[in-house]
Order: C-alpha cells, then structure tokens, then sequence
C-alpha cells in the first residue's frame, strides 16, 4: 500500500488548487473594487456601473462562441494544428462583436463615450478570454492567475490614486484597462498560438458545429443572471448594487460543485456509472454542510463588510439557490459523457423561461425578493428536470462510436 503521494498525485492536487484559485480570483477581486467604491463613493454608483458591466460581461460571453469546449475538443483531437484552429476559431468569433455591439448601441444610444468604452472593454474581454482554451489545454493556470492580480491590482490602484474619477465613466474606464492589461499579458505569453496570418481564415464549420456548446453555456450564463436583467431594468441603483453584490457572493458558492469535479472530471469520464452516484452522494453532502455556513458568512459579509441590511427571507431564498447545484451539477457531466447536451440546452431553457416569467411580474411588486423568487424557482425547475431525466435514463449512453465522446473536451 502507498502511504506517500506521488508525482503523479502531487501534480495533480497543483492543478486542482491552481484551478480553484483561478476560478475564485476575479470574484474576490471584483469584490474588493466594488466594496472601495461602496466604502468611499456611494452604492449608488456602484449600481450605474452595474448597468453597463452586466451587458459587457453576458455580451463578452456570447462571442466566446465555443472558444473553450468545442475548441479544446478539436485541439484535444488534433495538437499539431493548434496554432491553425486557434487563430481561425478568433478570427471566426470576431464577425460577432458587430452584433454585440448593435446590442450595446441600443442599451446607452444616447450617451456617445460611454457607449465607445463599453464596446472597446468589450473587445479587450473578447481578446482575454479567448485565450481561456489555451490556459486549459496547457494547464497555465497560475498564468491566469498572475494576470487577474495585475489587472485588478490596476483597478484598485487607479481608484485611490485619481479619486476624480469616481463617476460611472471613469470607473467603466479602470476596468476596460484592468482587462486590457489581462489581455496584453495573454495574447503576449500566447504569441505564437496567433501570429501566423496565414491562419487567420474564417471557418464556418467552427460556428456551425460550436453552437450546441455556446448554446448550453450561455444559456446556462443568462439563467444565473436573468434575475440580474431584472432587477436592473425595474428597480434603483441602490437596489442594483445590494443585488449584484449579494447574486454574486451566492454564485460563488454555487461554483463549489465545480471545483470539486472539473479537476477529476478526466477520470470521471472514464469511469463506471456507480462511481459518478458516489461522487454525487459526496457532493450532496457537502451541500447540506455548506449550504448553512455560507449563507451566514454571506449575511456578515453583506451586512458588516458592505453596510447593507438584508431581510431575512432574501437569506432564505439565497439557500434554495445555492443548494440545487449540489444535487444535479454532477448528472449534467453524466449527460455531457454520453453526448445528451442537447437535453441540457432544453431544459436550461425552460428554467430561464419560469426565471425570466416569475421574475418580471414579481420584482415590479416585491423588488430584490421578487427577483430572487424568480431565480429560484428557474434552479429548482432545472434540479427537477435534470435528476428525472438521469433516473429514467435519459442520459444513457448512446449505442454509437464513442470518438466523440466529451471526455476529450477536458484533455
């Protein structure tokens, strides 16, 4: 029996913590700017920015139009034509930005500066997270890491130093250059991944056969923020920055689940069903431990850190969102192993519809509670469908030739 870890070990729990760390890291970040400004501005500065970043940020995700999964598939299949498949999947992603930005020109038509910073923070995000493929194909994750420090080290440094800059369009700037300077730093370590203009050629195979993957996440992306839209277009800037805060601090622990099966998520794919059951048995009983100490931490965070109060009914809500992602997060990579994504993309569909219908008639009337109702309900409708469909065996696998299998998609 071995009682030592190996190399082989070692590694792997590095991957892991660096993975964790990447992951947490432009949350805590973010956290820490947004309390600066909540501390010595005013919250309702930071709920005007929120209008602007939560179209930049959802808008910067759609024309990552499967830059990650099905690209990491296709450089899984053929490593020798990375640089080929990189640099035509960015050129490929660029013809969406004109849309993207139609959709910002009708969100600030009328305010001409705002609306330039908020299309080149878009293009910088573009740049940077494109390069997302790369990190996880190669494993850099303590790059990504670096860069989300130099970025928001740039932010942060920018608002204490020059506190006439403390509007809306001046903070919208620090955090275009806070992505700009990730950007730059990406592109520069990835240098020769993109500089063959040769290669630089459209592939419309690329749009056609991404789409079922971008479909899944962005839809994915727009229920975990369709409350978000909500409350933004109904309720005050005040409103909007409590909400964005408090969303985002319950979407942090929603991402729990994650770090607990991605770094595995290899192996999981290669093993047996009976192993995915026990892993998600571990994962519901972390949920159950979590769930309650979480929601305390966040209660404090928001209350003393921020200087929020919060009714107590949004802490029972923010329970029922956090906990769902314990119970069916793991059956979704059982789907995904037997190629069922298109499941995944219908039922993600149906909870952003019930998030987005509960969410517009009860936020006019309850405000952050009523949004919030609308969220949950969306969770829970997709936590019902996923486990139903994974017991009557909707996400069998297919009796087809498993080259396609996803595991190659996290190689």
């Amino acid at each position: 029996m071995r009682f030592l870890p190996g190399n082989t070990d070692i590694k792997r729990l590095k991957h892991s913590m660096l993975f964790g760390i990447k992951t947490l890291m432009p949350s805590l970040v973010g956290f820490i700017f947004s309390w600066l400004i909540i501390r010595y501005y005013s919250k309702d500065l930071w709920g005007s920015v929120v209008s602007y970043s939560l179209w930049v940020y959802v808008l910067g995700t759609a024309t990552v139009w499967g830059s990650k999964d099905y690209l990491l598939r296709s450089i899984s299949q053929q490593p020798a034509a990375l640089q080929q498949l990189f640099s035509s999947s960015l050129i490929t992603r660029s013809l969406l930005l004109p849309a993207a930005a139609l959709v910002l020109w009708l969100h600030t038509a009328n305010q001409v500066w705002m609306l330039s910073l908020c299309c080149l923070w878009l293009f910088v995000r573009f740049i940077y997270q494109s390069f997302d493929t790369l990190v996880f194909f190669e494993k850099k994750f303590g790059l990504l890491i670096l860069v989300e420090v130099l970025g928001g080290l740039a932010s942060i440094v920018g608002l204490l130093c020059f506190p006439a800059i403390a509007n809306s369009l001046g903070i919208v700037f620090l955090l275009m250059i806070s992505d700009a300077i990730k950007a730059a730093v990406t592109s520069g370590y990835f240098y020769k991944s993109w500089n063959r203009l040769s290669y630089w050629k459209f592939d419309r195979k690329h749009l056609l056969n991404a789409w079922i993957f971008v479909a899944m996440g962005f839809t994915g992306l727009i229920v975990s923020k369709a409350d978000q839209f909500i409350v933004n277009y109904y309720l005050s800037n005040h409103d909007k920055a409590f909400y964005q805060i408090y969303l985002n601090l319950l979407l942090l622990v929603t991402l729990t689940p994650g770090l607990v099966i991605v770094p595995a998520l290899k192996n999981l794919y290669r093993s047996p069903e009976i192993i995915f059951k026990k892993v998600q048995l571990l994962l519901l009983k972390i949920g159950i431990f979590i769930t309650p100490i979480s929601i305390s931490i966040i209660y404090l965070i928001i209350r003393y850190f921020y200087g929020f109060s919060i009714n107590p009914l949004l802490l029972m809500l923010g329970s029922l969102l956090i906990f769902p992602g314990f119970i069916y997060s793991l059956f979704i990579y059982f789907a995904f192993k037997n190629n069922h994504q298109i499941y995944i993309l219908i039922i993600n569909l149906l909870g952003l519809s019930i998030s987005f219908f509960l969410g517009n008639i009860l936020a006019p009337i309850y405000g952050t509670i009523g949004a919030l109702t609308g969220a949950v309900a969306g969770q829970w409708l997709i936590m019902i469908l996923v486990v139903a469909g994974y017991y009557r065996g909707l996400f069998k696998a297919k009796k087809l030739s498993p080259s396609s299998n996803m595991e190659e998609a996290v190689q």
